[in-house]
């Protein structure tokens, strides 16, 4: 896809629950973003979250197929006065 993005991705692989995170203490914040771009926050593993302790705010997402993606390998997120435009169907 040709879209622009903020992605924030670990690539956990460990399948057994209690890993540490590759990833801690991220601020996505203040971002303005068009144009069919958006944000994406990808942990992978629920078991043990490659992703933890992330803020994800005061962003404004125009129109967009996918918008704000925070998937099951994020433990420990806030996401709050986030802007998002409606949705761009396929």
């Amino acid at each position: 896809s040709n879209e622009a993005s903020v992605f924030v991705r670990a690539n956990q692989q460990a399948t057994t629950a209690g890993q540490p995170p590759l990833v801690q203490a991220v601020i996505v914040r203040g971002n303005q973003l068009d144009q069919d771009a958006h944000i994406r926050i990808e942990g992978f593993s629920a078991a043990s979250p490659g992703i933890r302790d992330i803020v994800v705010e005061a962003n404004s997402i125009g129109p967009s197929r996918v918008g704000l993606l925070i998937d099951r390998g994020v433990a420990s997120y806030l996401a709050r006065r986030n802007v998002q435009a409606a949705r761009i169907v396929k």
